[in-house]
């Protein structure tokens, strides 16, 4: 399974590219543990319909109001064409902020896949603590990957 993992995150971060907003490209992909199937994908960015070249937007305080998270967009995305998640798994290269987290806990998301959060300061130390509590409550198994030096692909922690 490490390779899907690794394939999933891959996919992620293609995905990310799509993204609308110019100061955070991330991408998400919904899965089936299952059979390896591709679900459902979102990346950060201004919901549908909704413009982005508004001058009033440009700054990054007002810009944040408008933009979605990947995951969530990934998750309403997957709800907008009629996919159940429950029992699914989701994939980012980043581990999620709270918000994403009760966003995948709801939806029935039973496995993420990210890259291992570093912790550079005791706010993000507090955050990623938070939403790790919040996923092994809910029963949100995590599986983390580390970027291997000189290795384009992530890898399992244990490798």
């Amino acid at each position: 399974m490490t390779d899907w993992f690794a394939r999933y995150i891959e996919l992620a971060e293609f995905v990310a590219g799509w993204s609308n907003d110019e100061s955070s490209k991330v991408g998400a992909v919904i899965y089936d543990p299952h059979t390896r199937s591709v679900l459902s994908i979102g990346c950060s960015g201004f919901p549908r319909g909704v413009k982005i070249n508004v001058s009033s937007r440009d700054e990054r305080s007002v810009s944040c109001k408008f933009s979605e998270h990947a995951e969530r967009a990934a998750i309403f995305s997957a709800a907008l064409h009629g996919l159940r998640t429950e029992r699914l798994g989701i994939a980012v290269p980043f581990f999620p902020c709270p918000q994403c987290a009760r966003a995948i806990v709801q939806s029935g998301i039973r496995e993420l896949v990210c890259i291992e959060p570093v912790y550079t300061d005791l706010r993000s130390d507090e955050v990623i603590c938070l939403t790790k509590a919040m996923f092994a409550e809910a029963g949100v198994n995590v599986i983390y990957l580390v970027r291997v030096a000189g290795c384009e692909r992530a890898c399992l922690q244990d490798e």
